[in-house]
């Protein structure tokens, strides 16, 4: 190596050394809390405890978190105890919860806040029913009634407040971010039962109501089957993990709830930061826990949007007043959906039912081409409501005959049946007998020579649709009137 090689070595500048970690953040307020917290006497802990839980702001809340982790145990444990009972700070405790990669403290807060409340609230919930169908009616003879053009339908959580609101729900209906932009369909018929047609839309979602400790969780069934939530055909699991004793089942659907809960605000972080305001406030209200006001933070854009959509949550169900959105805000449907829900509150009680058109009756030939042709979706043109039920099975049977040797029957089918099940849905109380009779065609027809999987998959998936149907037929004993819903 020569000389010059030597001093360029020697010449060269050395790296700069990392840059220093960013102190933690500091309180007045919780460094009066920690000083308390050390006292040798428990009453003075306890007064700390409570003078803290008095005078936490939310922008005291990151200190608080970060003092948390260097605390000696029992002041750890005591600022746990008061971040998780502290209605002020929660808004903000809620926010740091749904960040991505920060939030696992946060969220095994407001975890630990609703386990203490469930179990403290548990003799004046509801039994849970477990297995069959769970919907949490306590009026099983609620029905839909259409107060005229009902839009392109519902989200499910228009659905869960106009329950809520009419006292018809027995625990909270929790809508999971999977949902969250699936909808509700519109029946045909002016008036459906509200168990039946709730069923025939999470069937046609692929969703599945599954009642826990708190409130009745509306996930996809795939991922209820994948907790053990569900049996693989919906309904209880075939075999719980007590082994069937009752004295555990309570306690162990808690333990389900609390790590649903915890898994919904982790997924939370993939929102945009006014989603997740919604739906994380609209979430911790429907297990149980209170946000006192939608202050977030120190005011910093992302917690200013969060905290917006802390207050469209609060507006929906009537706590406060609909925040100023912007039309790109606006345009989200889940944003839409609350605007909706807060705008029915403001309107009052919905309009009168109008009177049912008059509709003319077709032939049964040519009903069964309207139906196979799609045009019973417009409607009810082939009349399937005003017909025998005798009639309206013979239709039936002649649109599935027709369907036969038609490529791509099976879409085919699905197309033509749904509309049907539309109609029927306002008869099942006056005919019962009728989905089932039904349900016996199609499956004659899925059993029949050369229809292929594709078809079976078809007719089998509008067999659950009639049976959801069936699971709801009762005498109406009160009407529920549907909102506008969004727009086409």
């Amino acid at each position: 190596m020569t000389r010059a090689h030597l001093v360029a070595l020697l010449l060269q500048v050395a790296p700069a050394p990392p840059a220093p970690a960013p102190p933690p953040p500091r309180s007045a307020v919780v460094d009066a809390a920690l000083a308390a917290f050390a006292a040798p006497l428990d009453r003075e802990r306890r007064a700390g405890a409570r003078a803290l839980l008095r005078d936490l702001a939310p922008a005291d809340v990151d200190a608080a978190l970060a003092a948390v982790g260097t605390a000696p145990p029992t002041s750890s444990m005591l600022l746990r105890e008061t971040l998780a009972q502290s209605g002020a700070a929660r808004a903000t405790l809620l926010e740091r919860a749904t960040r991505a990669g920060q939030g696992e403290l946060a969220r095994s807060l407001l975890v630990s806040a609703f386990f203490a409340r469930a179990v403290a609230s548990a003799p004046f919930r509801a039994e849970v029913r477990v297995g069959g169908d769970g919907w949490p009616l306590a009026d099983k003879g609620a029905w839909f009634a259409k107060a005229g053009d009902a839009g392109a339908g519902w989200s499910w959580f228009e659905i869960g407040d106009l329950l809520e609101r009419e006292g018809v729900l027995e625990r909270p209906l929790v809508v999971t971010m999977e949902c969250a932009e699936l909808g509700v369909p519109v029946p045909a018929a002016p008036r459906v039962p509200v168990e039946g047609w709730c069923g025939v839309a999470a069937e046609r979602s692929s969703l599945q109501c599954v009642p826990l400790a708190v409130g009745a969780w509306l996930l996809s069934a795939a991922r209820a089957q994948r907790l053990g939530l569900a049996g693989a055909g919906g309904g209880a699991p075939e075999r719980a993990p007590d082994d069937g004793r009752a004295d555990r089942v309570p306690a162990r659907l808690l333990e389900s709830e609390a790590r649903l809960l915890d898994a919904e605000l982790a997924a939370l972080a993939e929102s945009g930061d006014l989603r997740r305001g919604v739906l994380a406030a609209d979430l911790i209200r429907r297990v149980g826990l209170a946000l006192d006001d939608a202050a977030v933070g120190s005011g910093e854009p992302r917690e200013a949007a969060f905290a917006k959509g802390v207050a469209l949550a609060r507006a929906a169900r009537g706590a406060g007043p609909v925040p100023s959105l912007d039309a790109a805000a606006a345009a989200d449907p889940v944003v839409a959906a609350f605007v909706r829900v807060a705008g029915a509150r403001d309107r009052g009680p919905p309009p009168p039912l109008a009177p049912e058109p008059p509709s003319t009756v077709p032939p049964l030939e040519a009903a069964a081409r309207l139906v196979v042709e799609g045009a019973a979706g417009r409607g009810d043109p082939a009349a399937l409501r005003d017909r025998p039920a005798a009639e309206v099975r013979a239709i039936v049977a002649r649109a599935v005959d027709l369907t036969r040797g038609r490529t791509g029957r099976a879409g085919e089918l699905v197309v033509a049946l749904r509309p049907v099940v539309d109609v029927v849905a306002g008869r099942c109380a006056d005919d019962p007998l009728l989905g089932g009779q039904l349900v016996d065609l199609l499956r004659q027809e899925a059993s029949a020579p050369g229809t292929g999987d594709d078809e079976k998959r078809a007719l089998e998936a509008i067999v659950r649709e009639l049976w959801a149907l069936n699971r709801g037929t009762r005498p109406p004993t009160r009407l529920l009137v549907l909102p506008a819903g969004a727009a086409r």
